[in-house]
């Protein structure tokens, strides 16, 4: 099967036709698709779960204030790890203390203030 797709603006040059035959094309070769994707899923796959539970106790205090205590947990059941089977192997490491200002790898040489008291802007 192929998909398609034409994104426009100007919907005026290709008019809405209801008759799925208007969208067929000319003439069929049965050559193959230039290219195609292909989606594989295993078949002992099972579908991602979360497990999710709430408790909560409200208790009136001295002096009229209501304390409450809550516990959530949360759990991922069937997981899902994903990967990009095309990409590539890192073509560089990081070396040293990553202290770089504004972040990883982005070639600003500019060092964080070093006195304790001092505040990122």
């Amino acid at each position: 099967m192929l998909i398609g797709e034409i994104l426009e603006d100007k919907t005026s040059a290709r008019p809405f036709n209801p008759d799925t035959r208007h969208y067929w094309p000319a003439s069929v070769t049965g050559e193959g698709a230039n290219s195609f994707e292909l989606n594989v899923t295993d078949p002992d796959f099972r579908f991602p779960q979360v497990w999710r539970s709430h408790i909560a106790v409200d208790h009136r205090l001295p002096g009229g204030v209501v304390g409450t205590v809550e516990f959530l947990y949360n759990r991922d059941i069937n997981g899902i790890y994903y990967i990009n089977a095309n990409l590539p192997a890192a073509q560089t490491a990081f070396t040293g203390v990553d202290i770089v200002r504004g972040g990883p790898r982005t070639g600003s040489t500019t060092r964080p203030p070093t006195s304790s008291r001092a505040r990122w802007s």
